[in-house]
């Protein structure tokens, strides 16, 4: 029975692809939520490092800390929107209150 391996050579590729992969998403994740380095704690380029010399550990590890990062993130902008909300509803009534103020003296 012949058993399914994958060579070395094959090994080193999926390693590349997966550090090129991780090189650009961790780029466009750290621009799109403003971090000048890229990814937190570590920079685009030393992820990619990282997942290409051990890609079975770092690969992994990268998902689960942008999962993390995803959903902190999420919860950090609902949290600033919904704070914006509030500051422009309160500096509405506060001109209504003021114009009211003014119109009635």
């Amino acid at each position: 029975m012949d058993t399914w391996t994958v060579t070395v050579p094959g090994q080193m590729v999926v390693a590349l692809v997966l550090a090129i992969a991780v090189y650009f998403d961790a780029l466009a994740f750290g621009r799109r939520h403003g971090w000048e380095r890229g990814f937190p704690s570590l920079g685009p380029i030393s992820w990619a490092v990282f997942v290409l010399l051990l890609w079975p550990i770092a690969a992994p590890w990268y998902v689960i800390r942008r999962i993390r990062l995803t959903r902190s993130v999420t919860v950090r902008e609902a949290a600033v929107r919904e704070r914006q909300q509030q500051l422009a509803f309160r500096a509405e009534r506060d001109v209504h209150r003021r114009n009211r103020a003014t119109s009635s003296t």
